[in-house]
């Protein structure tokens, strides 16, 4: 009984996270340079109940007996596609088509950002 309802509360969980993900996804939109994220899943050790039987003579064995313990959020990953690029009408903005970043020297530090700034 007590092994479902953490099951349950594992998806539920990973359910959250995957929201939040999308909620962040949504939220930054129209943030420059933004690269959302998604959320994968993989599925949770499966622990066996009772091993399969070999069969015996006339009688056939038995087949074991697994118990999924859910899935688990395997990784978020940031998603690198190319954005969309929007005319500004300013000759200083600049936009990267295809993969790569910016990199600024701030205070004698280069640092890497997607949208020029840092």
């Amino acid at each position: 009984m007590i092994r479902s309802l953490n099951t349950g509360v594992g998806g539920i969980k990973n359910f959250q996270t995957s929201l939040d993900v999308i909620a962040n996804n949504l939220a930054n939109l129209n943030t420059v340079g933004f690269k959302g994220g998604r959320v994968d899943f993989a599925e949770a050790l499966t622990q066996t109940v009772r091993a399969s039987t070999p069969d015996e003579g006339n009688t056939s064995g038995t087949s074991s007996v697994a118990v999924s313990n859910g899935v688990a959020t395997n990784a978020v990953t940031t998603l690198f596609g190319q954005g969309a690029i929007n005319q500004t009408g300013k000759i200083t903005d600049l936009a990267l088509a295809g993969d790569g970043y910016f990199i600024v020297k701030k205070y004698g530090a280069a640092s890497m950002g997607a949208d020029g700034a840092t």
